[in-house]
Order: structure tokens, then sequence, then C-alpha cells
């Protein structure tokens, strides 16, 4: 093989992978949440250590590995994707909701948006956090959407941490509700402790029997 034969094919498969590497990336963007099938509400889920995940797929690839879209703590998730039609569904006991991994189907065309309804056992809902001198006071609702024998609320915390991203795993402060119960419940706890940091936030979970994940309010509150 000559010396310029063999320039020319390199830089024909210097060219071919420089086009492989340099396809433009998705520019759509899908915006979504997760809801409540039976009140609209978004379901405020944790975001940090072990997050909700869903799963988006579509049809038509060899690889049928789905893209994998993490769930905030306020319900809400979003993804990058090129325009067409995607098929959206929670992973595998995913949530604090039946399992029923229900199939959405969605067409992204530009920026686009879709709600996920699913059954959730129990929500949060009503909060109110009102901190006096050290005194954090807590008002909340707990709704029973799904009635289910075996998926009990097992136990209801306040969680408080420096940062806005609050749930059982990462947290500087938990307290466990005594004795809650369906409709209002209320708490108060001290929490000169916590003096130390600029900023706090709280929210509250609750954790449901033979359910891996918390249901916790929608996102966090600020209460300093």
């Amino acid at each position: 093989m000559s010396r310029n034969l063999f320039l020319s094919l390199l830089c024909c498969l210097l060219l071919l992978s420089c086009g492989k590497d340099n396809y433009d990336p998705p520019e759509s963007e899908l915006s979504g949440k997760i809801i409540s099938r039976t009140t609209g509400n978004a379901i405020g889920v944790r975001e940090t250590g072990t997050p909700v995940e869903m799963q988006l797929y579509q049809d038509g690839y060899q690889l049928h590995t789905p893209i994998l879209v993490y769930v905030n703590q306020d319900g809400t998730f979003s993804a990058k994707l090129f325009d067409g039609v995607y098929k959206l569904v929670s992973a595998d006991n995913a949530g604090p909701w039946v399992n029923k991994r229900d199939t959405v189907l969605v067409s992204v065309k530009g920026n686009s948006t879709v709600d996920y309804p699913v059954d959730p056992y129990f929500t949060l809902e009503n909060e109110n956090f009102k901190v006096s001198g050290d005194v954090l006071t807590v008002n909340f609702n707990i709704l029973q959407e799904i009635k289910d024998p075996t998926k009990q609320m097992q136990s209801v915390t306040l969680y408080i941490n420096n940062t806005r991203f609050v749930d059982s795993g990462y947290n500087k402060m938990a307290v466990t509700v005594p004795d809650p119960s369906l409709g209002s419940n209320s708490l108060s706890v001290n929490i000169s402790k916590l003096s130390s940091y600029p900023v706090l936030y709280a929210r509250i979970g609750l954790q449901i029997t033979n359910i891996g994940q918390q249901v916790y309010t929608v996102g966090s509150v600020k209460i300093k």
C-alpha cells in the first residue's frame, strides 16, 4: 500500500469517527410530575441516596434499554430527549404507591409536559410550619387514598436539614410524631440545638408497612 493511499484511508476513518461523535445532542425537554390519580396533587418523594426512578422507552431500536429519569422531592422530573414517541413507566416498586407500572405514551416535540398518575396508599397534605423562638410547631393532614390491610401507617416523622434536600437519610434532626392518625395532626418540637445553622428546611415523611420508600410532603419548607 502506498503512503498516499494509507494517508487517504486514515483521513476517511478519522472523518467517519468525528462524524459519529458530532451528532447533535437532544434539545427537546420533557417535564413531568407524579400525581395522585384521585386528587391530582403532586406526590412528595425522596430525592437523595436512593431516589425514585422513572423509565422512558422508545420502540423501534435494537437496544431496548430504558432512559432512567430521577424524580425530584416535589414529584417533578425532566429529561432531554430527541423528538419522538416514548413510553413512560415507573420503575418496579419505585415509590410509595400501588405497583401498577402503568404505561403513559408521551409525544415529545420541542418542550413537552406530562403527568404520571399513581395510586398512593397515603398522602400528606395542608402542612404548616411555624417557628416561635426555639419551638417549631407543625400541623398537617394524613389522607388514606388506597385501603390495603397489608399497607398501614408504620411511622410519621418530622425531618429538618440545613439544605433544601430533606428526607429520612439526609437530615440534621428527625422527630417521630407520636400516635399519628388519619386527618389532622400536630407536633411541637424544640429546635434550639440547630441554632448554629443559618438556614433550616423541614418536611414530613410517612413510612408505610411493606413499602421501601416513604411518602413525603411535597418539597421542603424553609423555616429559618
